[in-house]
């Protein structure tokens, strides 16, 4: 589900990404926090597959872990996400 998620924000149809990421986190039950994780872990095997450019990777390394940060520091996860899907676009 990750991977569709984040394929829908890098195909610019923040909708369907947005759609996924609340079926994931309500009825998954998935936190922020393993969300997070598992958007870097996706997006880091992009890069290390050649699927993804480097410059792109560092922008939204960025992004992860500032959405890393606000989660951790008790901003709504899902607010958080849905901005970060955001940046992808």
């Amino acid at each position: 589900e990750i991977k569709k998620m984040v394929n829908a924000a890098l195909m610019r149809d923040f909708m369907k990404s947005r759609d996924i990421l609340r079926d994931v986190m309500i009825m998954q039950g998935t936190s922020g926090e393993d969300m997070v994780n598992q958007i870097y872990q996706d997006v880091t095997s992009r890069v290390m597959n050649g699927q993804m450019d480097g410059d792109i990777y560092m922008n939204l390394i960025g992004a992860i872990a500032e959405t890393d940060f606000r989660i951790r520091e008790g901003a709504n996860p899902r607010i958080q996400l849905e901005a970060l899907l955001a940046k992808f676009l």
